[in-house]
């Protein structure tokens, strides 16, 4: 793991205790089920720290983080959800090479 100069930008990355592995484990956890269940190839995260936040991008092969912001004095935040909100579906994470099944390939599967 990449260490920035700020030790407070990866304190809570780096925590060894039993409580911090298992948060990152259930960060993994839940990208893990989203890349199960839904046809994409990334997803988003968000993880709020009081008043810090850090975003996560999810991709098959890990994950990049964000540094540590304060979510409540900055526009990181909204920034964000703005742009998601605005992205097309491929920005968004969404496979555009998967389709709905004809009803053949349905029954295709089925047998």
């Amino acid at each position: 793991m990449h260490h920035d100069d700020n030790e407070e930008n990866v304190k809570d990355l780096d925590d060894i205790t039993t409580k911090g592995r298992m948060a990152r484990g259930q960060f993994t956890h839940y990208a893990q089920c989203i890349f199960n269940n839904q046809p994409v190839l990334f997803c988003f995260s968000l993880v709020l720290l009081e008043d810090k936040a850090r975003f996560m991008r999810w991709d098959r092969s890990g994950a990049v983080v964000s540094k540590l912001f304060n979510w409540r004095t900055t526009d990181y935040l909204s920034d964000f959800f703005w742009r998601f909100s605005h992205a097309s579906p491929e920005q968004r994470g969404e496979d555009p090479t998967v389709s709905t099944p004809t009803p053949e390939e349905s029954q295709a599967a089925m047998d």
